[in-house]
């Protein structure tokens, strides 16, 4: 039994990947996620901050075959030119194509059938899990998403409410189609301006607030590590004295948090010529200086995930087990489990014990910065497959 921790992305492409490529069935896999459906938070997250199409390229979807998108959308008639499904550069595929593409490969891998819609309360390293009702025995993936460390709010910001809210918050959480003019939105990355564009494009007028001068990369992270050309680097300066730490540093700057990509900024640059789009640079905002907008609007909170000294409770409960963990049957796991900075120091095999692997932002100390991100998965699954036996039955 393969065991999987998260139901998000990357989760969902692992259950996909141990079909297609190792022939195990529905039956042989478990995917453990509190929400109600797969991919829940990610769809709701995608919808509330206005996302059309997505950062990354056609290549990167839930299934293991980099060609299966585009795949999926030359059976249903769309171009790959077609302007309205796929975004230059890189035919970047929109938001809703994707989805539909997602959905039609959960319902052909039957991963619903996988689906244990309990929250994981325990991690045996050696091989299996514990939720509020039951336990589970077999090899464990950890698939965890990134916002473990909770919604980030700017400093002194004490009122929560229908109108004073994170867009990510699951309380709060807004149609944008819905979220009156005059808004005052608080962030400078991506998901900031997609709503900024969003409500300006309706004339809801909204005022984006930042703290600088709005930065622009193609992706948020250095491409450069998903290769050859970076990744040796890093296991070169894992060997010197102090190297672990220099090496997750040099990890963490090389994501481009609160960045946003060329395309997104030309919008926003169009609708401040416009006038349907108001920009306001506060260098340093305690919660004084943000008013609430005439009119009644709301203030919403851009402003991501604490992912800096990043804690992963389950993974926590690990390392306090320290190097030998016995289970109820008696065998031993004997991995050694630290973490700098919140982050696991996960081996080559990304093993975190005998029968846990690590994928996601859980290992990006040997993944590197794109970890995180669906590129993340793949290369997580190219170690991660050498140590699952393929089923033969």
């Amino acid at each position: 039994m393969i065991l999987i921790i998260g139901g998000g992305i990357q989760g969902c492409f692992f259950a996909i990947a141990l079909q297609h490529e190792l022939g195990y069935s529905p039956d042989d896999i478990r995917i453990f996620d509190p929400n109600p459906g797969l991919l829940d938070a990610w769809l709701s997250r995608t919808a509330a901050c206005g996302m059309n199409f997505l950062r990354s390229n056609s290549s990167h979807s839930i299934h293991v075959d980099f060609h299966s998108l585009r795949t999926y959308a030359r059976h249903e008639g769309i171009d790959l030119w077609n302007g309205e499904e796929f975004a230059m550069p890189y035919h970047r595929p929109s938001l809703e194509l994707f989805n539909r593409h997602a959905g039609a490969m959960i319902r052909k891998y039957q991963l619903e059938n996988c689906h244990i819609q309990e929250r994981v309360t325990s991690i045996d390293p050696s091989g299996g899990v514990h939720t509020d009702t039951g336990s589970y025995r077999g090899t464990v993936i950890y698939a965890g998403g990134f916002d473990h460390g909770g919604l980030r709010y700017p400093r002194n910001i004490s009122r929560i409410d229908d109108r004073n809210h994170h867009v990510f918050d699951p309380r709060h959480m807004e149609n944008p189609a819905e979220i009156p003019g005059h808004t005052r939105i608080i962030g400078g990355g991506i998901s900031a301006l997609q709503l900024a564009i969003s409500l300006a494009r309706r004339n809801a007028h909204p005022v984006l607030i930042t703290r600088r001068p709005l930065e622009v990369f193609r992706f948020d992270f250095d491409p450069c590590y998903i290769g050859p050309k970076c990744l040796p680097g890093l296991d070169k300066v894992e060997t010197e004295p102090g190297g672990e730490e220099q090496r997750i540093n040099e990890i963490i700057q090389g994501r481009f948090s609160g960045t946003i990509p060329s395309e997104i900024f030309q919008r926003y640059r169009e609708a401040l010529t416009r006038g349907s789009l108001r920009h306001e640079i506060i260098p340093d905002f305690p919660a004084g200086q943000l008013e609430e907008p005439a009119g009644g609007g709301h203030r919403i909170f851009c402003t991501g995930f604490h992912t800096a000294d990043t804690r992963h409770p389950l993974l926590e409960e690990l390392q306090q087990k320290g190097l030998s963990h016995s289970d109820q049957s008696g065998s031993q796991d004997r991995v050694q489990r630290r973490t700098i900075h919140g982050y696991p120091v996960v081996g080559r095999d990304l093993r975190w014990g005998t029968g846990l692997f690590l994928s996601g932002s859980a290992a990006m100390y040997r993944l590197g910065p794109s970890a995180p991100n669906i590129i993340g998965a793949h290369l997580a699954w190219r170690i991660i497959r050498k140590h699952i036996p393929p089923r033969t039955d």
